[in-house]
């Protein structure tokens, strides 16, 4: 389940990570204005079903902005494999991902379902990690939701 794998490698410092030096948090607030151009899309925002992006947008927002696990899920397919229950999102962010924690994505289409989506979480205390993910979409009850999400 990509959430605990998650949880399990900020905390054993195994992830692939750019260097960056810190960053103050509201730096980090500002520096992610939305935009598209072309198969990528930049930003932050609350997402949707409308579209794969979206749904990456919105699981997302839900985690960091909303830090709420049955919100992140809620752009998930209920058949998806690799994604973990809203309950164990939560305890993710609860015990992962200190409170101001600001993010930035980019996510770019490869395919009608695939993404790749880096994900810049910015930390309060001025660190800066890079998530590299490759991310695949459904479309379920015309909705388009996370089927699975896999480290790159």
């Amino acid at each position: 389940m990509v959430v605990v794998i998650l949880a399990l490698t900020r905390n054993s410092g195994s992830h692939t990570a750019a260097p960056v030096p810190p960053t103050p948090p509201l730096s980090a607030a500002l520096s992610c204005p939305s935009r598209v151009d072309g198969a990528v899309t930049i930003g932050n925002g609350a997402g949707g079903t409308d579209s794969g992006t979206a749904a990456i947008l919105g699981f997302q927002h839900g985690f960091y902005s909303e830090r709420s696990g049955a919100v992140a899920r809620s752009f998930v397919a209920p058949d998806a494999a690799n994604v973990s229950t809203p309950e164990i999102i939560q305890k993710a962010i609860d015990e992962q991902i200190p409170r101001g924690t600001t993010y930035c994505l980019r996510v770019e289409q490869l395919a009608g379902d695939r993404y790749n989506v880096d994900l810049t979480e910015h930390r309060p205390d001025g660190t800066t990690t890079v998530y590299r993910q490759q991310v695949s979409t459904v479309v379920r009850d015309n909705k388009n939701l996370i089927y699975a999400i896999n480290e790159r």
